[in-house]
Formats: structure tokens, C-alpha cells, sequence
């Protein structure tokens, strides 16, 4: 099946359903993508339509035989719902591919209704955007490829500033090796001796330029490096594990 019917995908029909049989999936992933982008666009439509309803003068919700279908979390509640027994039926056929699409549109979907600076919305977008759920290898190792340049520009600004290193290709890869190895060696900073490694020379002029302030400074931005990286390569190796499913 499409899951597609004339108004609503019927992702969320699936909510509570029981397969007591093998259940087979004839549309393509593509057309799974685009088929929830409906669902998704459709439950937000009717969404703003509840609101609607219920703000229309005459409205009575002891004489609405839909109330409890009605408002955001009822009609994302129901489209998670329909994608998590579609999850949880792949992982008993072991389609391992399906199950992970299916629990990505999950993830989407209960984000849908979360509020939109609340910590579990935050944390739902930072997963979506560096690994898409768990489902990319790729993605979160171009973005910590993304992470190293940027980090390499702070330092080398930073040090542009502070006057201890010079606007040339030599000082920006001076700043690049810093960073880069950060990445491999992280929360090194915190270490007494780091001044003394070449690699982190620069970061060491710039923690030894005036007060305690700098060396509590760089510290800060160099952890934030470390965790970010951390946690890539949590996302890279997650992804890894469910693409092969290595126990």
C-alpha cells in the first residue's frame, strides 16, 4: 500500500493496530518520504482547523463527538502512534531499513507537537540536522569535517585579535592543526602540559596573553569542541550499528 487516502495519509490508522500477519510494504522508500511529508503537512492542516472550531462562536464541546480527535497532540499522537506499530512491526520481520525509516518519521512526528525552545524539541532537532535519527553515517561525519574548519577559523581569529598570530596561510594552518586535534584528543586542554605540545601552540599563546581569564575562556570554547565532537561520532557509530545491526 501507498498509506494514502483522499485527506489524511493513513499513517495514523495504524495506531494500536495488531498484525497478526506478515505485513508487506509495496512503496518505495522515496515514495515513503514524500507520502509523510503528506501525513505530516495533512495532521498539521487539520490541526489549525481544530483551533478553528473551537474558537468559533457556537462551539460546545459537550456536543462534539470529535473533541478527543481534536488539537495537536491528538493528531500527532495518532500519526506517531501509526508510525511506531509500523516500527515495531518491521523489527519483528527484521527489515531493519524500514524499521529505522519508520521510527525517523516517529521521531518527526512527536517533534511536531513539542514546543518549539523546549529541551526535547532542541535535542530532537540537533539529532534530525547532524545524523537524520540516527539514519545517516555520512552526515555526521561531514559535520564534524565542518566542525574542525570552523573551530580552526575561531582560533585563528582569536588569535588575530589578541595579536599573537599573523593573518597568513601558515598561521591558519597552524589554527587547523589545533583544531583537528582537538577532535582527537579531546578535553586535552584541561591537561597541565598541553602548552607544551606543538599542536597546540597556538592555543597556548593565546591562553598564556593576559589574565586567567583566557586560559578559563579558551578552555570553555575548546570543551565545546570536545563534546560536539563526542557526540558526532556517538551519532556516526550509532547510524553504523543499525545500518549492519552489529551486536
Amino acid at each position: 500500500d501507498n498509506f494514502k487516502t483522499p485527506n489524511l495519509s493513513a499513517f495514523a490508522a495504524f495506531d494500536g493496530t495488531v498484525f497478526e500477519r506478515r505485513l508487506l510494504l509495496a512503496a518505495p522508500d522515496s515514495e515513503a518520504d514524500a507520502d509523510f511529508e503528506q501525513a505530516l503537512a495533512a495532521a498539521r492542516a487539520a490541526v489549525d482547523r481544530d483551533r478553528a472550531a473551537i474558537v468559533a462562536e457556537g462551539y460546545d464541546a459537550d456536543k462534539d463527538d470529535k473533541r478527543v480527535e481534536r488539537g495537536a497532540a491528538a493528531r500527532f499522537g495518532a500519526l506517531a502512534g501509526g508510525l511506531r506499530t509500523l516500527k515495531l512491526a518491521m523489527r519483528q520481520q527484521s527489515d531493519h531499513l524500514a524499521e529505522q525509516r519508520f521510527f525517523r518519521y516517529e521521531l518527526r512526528a512527536r517533534r511536531a507537537n513539542l514546543r518549539r525552545w523546549g529541551l526535547e524539541a532542541i535535542a530532537s532537532t540537533f539529532y534530525g540536522w547532524t545524523s537524520d535519527y540516527g539514519s545517516s553515517v555520512a552526515r555526521p561525519l561531514g559535520w564534524l569535517v565542518a566542525l574542525v574548519v570552523a573551530f580552526a577559523v575561531i582560533f585563528w581569529l582569536w588569535g588575530l585579535a589578541l595579536g599573537v598570530t599573523a593573518l597568513d596561510w601558515p598561521s591558519a594552518w597552524i589554527a587547523f592543526d589545533a583544531s583537528f586535534h582537538n577532535v582527537f584528543r579531546p578535553f586535552d586542554v584541561w591537561s597541565t602540559k598541553f602548552v607544551d605540545d606543538a599542536p597546540f601552540s597556538l592555543l597556548a599563546k593565546i591562553c598564556r596573553h593576559g589574565s586567567d581569564f583566557w586560559w578559563l575562556a579558551l578552555r570553555l570554547v575548546a570543551s565545546v569542541q570536545s563534546i560536539a565532537t563526542l557526540l558526532l561520532v556517538f551519532f556516526a557509530a550509532l547510524a553504523l550499528r543499525r545500518r549492519f545491526r552489529i551486536a
